[in-house]
């Protein structure tokens, strides 16, 4: 399919629904706020049980939008959505082609927005981190994918992903299609975290 050529400007997007993460993006969301971020903020859910009226209105002054993913789902309909594919599927659809990833307990502690015109962004159009543990079942998900895992290969970290949509959006619908098809490929990965990575 062709590029979609609606994306545009820079936001954060968090999948935090139900009450225990609703309550961290919160508090992420407020320090966020109080340090002088003024960037457009989302909150992708899954369905209204996910995001009760009574926890939205808690937001009201954090200028925070929230995101039925169902309803998107209606434009973009996906095989198999839950809260490890939501952040995938929160990234590809949501309005901003530059996109800051948080999950719901990462609260940076400075401005990562600056990272978007760092020399390394401009190079890739993405910005990954590492995770400190090693989380896989399986490496027979480079065999399926006819890869070869690489030496020094290095888990990523999935709390926080910078990307530019357009430029790799080729890459992410492979990740749509493997986060689409997760009864399978779950069984030999850590969940998204993994899924995205070898995109």
């Amino acid at each position: 399919e062709p590029i979609p050529d609606h994306f545009k400007d820079t936001g954060c997007v968090m999948a935090a629904g139900g009450r225990t993460y609703l309550r961290e993006a919160f508090v992420t969301i407020s320090r966020i706020r109080s340090n002088g971020w003024d960037w457009p903020i989302q909150i992708w859910h899954l369905g209204p049980k996910e995001a009760p009226l009574d926890l939205r209105q808690r937001f009201a002054h954090l200028d925070v939008m929230f995101v039925d993913a169902y309803q998107v789902a209606r434009m973009h309909p996906v095989r198999k959505l839950g809260g490890w594919q939501l952040k995938h599927y929160a990234i590809a659809w949501c309005e901003f082609d530059n996109v800051l990833l948080l999950d719901a307990d990462n609260a940076p502690v400075r401005d990562p927005f600056p990272l978007f015109e760092s020399e390394e962004f401009q190079r890739h159009g993405a910005i990954f981190w590492p995770d400190i543990i090693t989380n896989r079942k399986s490496d027979k998900i480079f065999t399926f994918l006819g890869l070869q895992k690489p030496e020094g290969f290095v888990e990523g970290e999935s709390g926080q992903i910078m990307l530019n949509k357009t430029r790799n959006w080729k890459a992410w619908e492979l990740m749509l299609w493997l986060n689409e098809f997760a009864d399978f490929w779950f069984r030999y990965v850590h969940g998204e975290k993994d899924v995205g990575e070898l995109s």
